[in-house]
């Protein structure tokens, strides 16, 4: 009963937010009973904020008081507000002080990333994550990690620094860009975002990506996982509990970005056929794909080569994305009933340095097979 009694007897009977909450911008209190009159707008505020970000508090009526921030809380931010041992209620009665109450906008969380979820990935992929807010690298590594799918223990994590870092920064100027958009402004809202890291007011595009690029405290994170990843292997990238912001508020809760490491480099042949006994149809293309993009230049010395030794050139058009080859074609109209070999130029690697898993079924040999009697007629 005197537990119950002290619990109603709080002058605070709700207070919002509390706990950890992201994209605060207002904060609101309920007394359980009238503290001002009404209208007066004389009283200070009941409450001494502790809090980095700047605000002002009013009253909304007799029992609700107001707290305004100028601007959306960005993550990273720990406020508290503790009722003042002075106060009294409207009817001069004094007021229990000391009743505290806090929140947080948690530690910083991915917002971000490249590759995208669910991507394919290398096997020593590089990750650029971009933040809410900026994190001190040292509980990155210690609380960041990759789960493997055949690998029976977790993997830590490398930060990539330095002239790595740079350069592959550099070659991503898109993501960091959209990153910043999406980071410095509220499309739905129409106003600015709140934002710890602090970019430059003036200057060009390039001096910001620059300061993105370059600060120590920078929001965009670059790692890759401590080993290499097993080939097709499904893998989580795990942002583990106690990621902490520079402000020192750290992640409570563990999130994972899940991706699919892509397969070993091979080469596969393939060709149409009257029936699955019958040779390849000469009337129609041979193809040779590649689980991999290789280079153009080395997909054009690929040979289709015939018992005299004469050669026949490859069709070669790069991906869509013109980031490689992954196929090519020989014919049509090749010569009937014909022994071939399918050589490739040697030390063939992907557009990741390696080696072709089954180099050792070529040169390959492929047959043809007599025109089908429609193609005849």
């Amino acid at each position: 009963l005197l537990a119950a009694a002290t619990v109603h007897a709080q002058p605070v009977e709700l207070f919002s937010p509390q706990g950890e909450v992201k994209g605060v911008r207002q904060v609101t209190a309920r007394f359980a009973k009238p503290i001002v009159a009404f209208g007066d707008p004389r009283l200070p505020d009941p409450f001494t904020v502790d809090c980095a970000e700047k605000g002002a508090g009013r009253w909304a009526d007799t029992r609700n008081w107001v707290y305004d921030f100028e601007r959306d809380l960005p993550a990273g931010v720990r406020c508290a507000f503790t009722l003042k041992p002075d106060l009294k209620a409207a009817d001069g009665s004094a007021v229990a002080g000391g009743q505290r109450f806090a929140f947080s906008t948690g530690g910083p969380a991915i917002v971000r990333s490249l590759p995208w979820e669910g991507s394919r990935i290398d096997e020593h992929q590089v990750f650029i994550l971009g933040l809410d807010a900026p994190a001190k690298p040292e509980t990155i590594a210690a609380n960041a990690r990759c789960v493997a799918a055949g690998v029976n223990e977790e993997i830590g994590v490398r930060l990539v620094t330095g002239d790595e870092r740079r350069t592959i920064l550099d070659n991503r100027k898109s993501f960091a860009s959209s990153y910043l958009r999406l980071m410095l402004i509220d499309g739905e809202a129409g106003r600015s975002r709140g934002f710890l890291f602090r970019l430059p007011t003036t200057g060009s595009d390039q001096e910001r990506f620059l300061k993105l690029r370059d600060a120590p405290d920078s929001p965009l994170v670059t790692l890759a996982c401590a080993r290499t990843l097993p080939a097709n292997a499904e893998v989580k990238l795990v942002w583990g509990r106690g990621i902490a912001a520079t402000t020192g508020v750290a992640t409570s809760a563990a999130r994972a970005l899940a991706f699919k490491v892509r397969p070993t480099f091979r080469a596969s042949f393939s060709c149409s056929r009257v029936n699955k006994d019958a040779q390849c149809m000469p009337i129609l293309p041979l193809s040779l794909s590649f689980s991999a993009p290789i280079a153009k230049a080395d997909a054009e010395k690929i040979r289709l080569v015939d018992a005299a030794n004469k050669a026949y050139p490859p069709s070669v058009a790069k991906d869509a994305d013109g980031s490689g080859v992954t196929s090519l074609t020989f014919g049509p109209g090749l010569p009937e009933k014909q022994r071939f070999r399918i050589e490739l130029p040697e030390g063939l690697k992907d557009d990741a340095g390696r080696t072709l898993a089954n180099a050792r079924s070529f040169p390959l040999a492929v047959r043809t097979d007599e025109n089908p009697p429609l193609a005849k007629f």
